[in-house]
């Protein structure tokens, strides 16, 4: 699987560049001692990401110093959406770990990322801003801490601190165009539309890429902004032009998803149909992204292509809702799937499965513009789909 700059997948597997990657790092396992924890992280190249988790965090328990291994284990449990196994994987390392330690301020910027996952907001809050403190250049902790205020609904206050940073995080990789993102989704918030559309052309998608992380800021931004009836123009031809040159790629579940939703938004719909064919197709690997296929990701891109095609089709919100978080990425990123079953609810004029979702989403973030959106659309006439 070819890996990108910043060392993640994005794109199907490749044989080759898998033997190529392999070998490297059983080179580097031979002529360093404790090395080998990058041959156990090497299994989620291959798709195994819980399995190179679980590896790594076995090597916690008997090198319970190592900053990279803990570091590594953390941004594998996230990308499974592991909330619980993200705060268990650090606290064995900080159990270890003495305050003067170089990494323990960025070990309690991961353990508050891990609470605001989980809910556990003054926490959250409380630990990202120590480890900020701390740690005044880890762009993780101040991430964090711009979640919980995204998810109380103190869009201004989110605002201030994601700004007051900027110096720190806007230099950090791709990285900065996700906290650009954040700083959209505030003004957003805040009915600041405009300023959310600039956001996008000159900080979120200053250019086409093909990495999935931004690929993902992009197609949930424009898909908030148009709920709000707001007409995006000719932007998501962009992000629809990368996401046709992989309609077949299903490496990530996560990441096809999101490709799906902008096929199907620009009027791709070929290509969407393609992309949900290659969901359907079962991995001759059994690795754990099969299982995310099958529990979520087809269903999930069934209802997301009867948008395309205007067919009423069956949807388990229940299920889809249930089986959610294991797509990966964080609540915030996930609400974009959520914001769609909540919007496909109120359109079949569904009382009672718009209330079930909004629900479900309460209970990881206050009640928002969207919210009230969504109960406010029951009240107009409902969409003619095909039965």
């Amino acid at each position: 699987m070819p890996i990108d700059r910043f060392g993640l997948a994005i794109a199907t597997v490749d044989p080759v560049a898998i033997a190529a990657f392999e070998s490297a790092t059983h080179a580097v396992a031979a002529h360093k001692p404790g090395a080998p924890a990058a041959l156990d992280a090497a299994l989620a190249v291959k798709g195994g990401l819980a399995g190179a988790a679980d590896r790594l965090e076995a090597r916690i328990e008997t090198n319970p110093g190592e900053f990279l291994i803990a570091k590594l284990a953390h941004s594998l449990r996230f990308m499974t959406g592991d909330a619980m196994g993200m705060l268990t994987s650090v606290d064995r390392t900080l159990v270890a770990l003495r305050k003067d330690h170089p990494g323990h301020g960025f070990m309690l910027g991961c353990r508050a990322f891990a609470l605001e996952e989980l809910g556990a907001f003054d926490g959250a809050e409380k630990l990202g801003r120590l480890a900020v403190e701390i740690e005044p250049e880890d762009s993780w902790a101040i991430h964090a801490v711009g979640h919980v205020h995204e998810m109380t609904g103190r869009a201004a206050d989110g605002l201030a601190w994601i700004e007051s940073r900027r110096p720190t995080w806007t230099h950090c990789n791709n990285f900065a165009l996700h906290m650009s993102w954040h700083a959209a989704l505030l003004h957003l918030e805040l009915g600041r539309v405009g300023v959310a559309l600039d956001i996008f052309d000159t900080e979120v998608w200053p250019r086409a890429s093909d990495d999935f992380r931004d690929m993902s800021n992009a197609v949930a931004l424009l898909a908030r902004i148009e709920q709000f009836g707001v007409d995006v123009g000719a932007r998501w031809q962009g992000p629809a032009a990368i996401a046709a040159r992989r309609a077949r790629d299903t490496t990530l579940t996560f990441a096809a998803l999101h490709n799906l939703i902008a096929l199907v938004s620009s009027g791709h719909i070929d290509a969407a149909r393609e992309l949900a064919a290659s969901l359907e197709m079962p991995s001759i690997g059994g690795d754990d992204q099969e299982s995310v296929r099958a529990g979520v990701g087809r269903p999930l891109a069934r209802a997301i292509l009867g948008l395309a095609d205007r067919v009423a089709r069956p949807v388990d919100f229940a299920s889809i809702l249930r089986e959610l978080p294991r797509v990966g990425g964080s609540n915030a990123q996930r609400d974009v799937f959520t914001r769609l079953l909540a919007s496909m609810a109120a359109d079949r004029h569904d009382a009672g499965a718009l209330e079930t979702i909004l629900s479900v989403r309460g209970k990881l973030k206050r009640d928002d513009r969207f919210a009230a959106l969504s109960r406010e659309r029951l009240k107009t006439p409902p969409r003619r789909l095909i039965a």
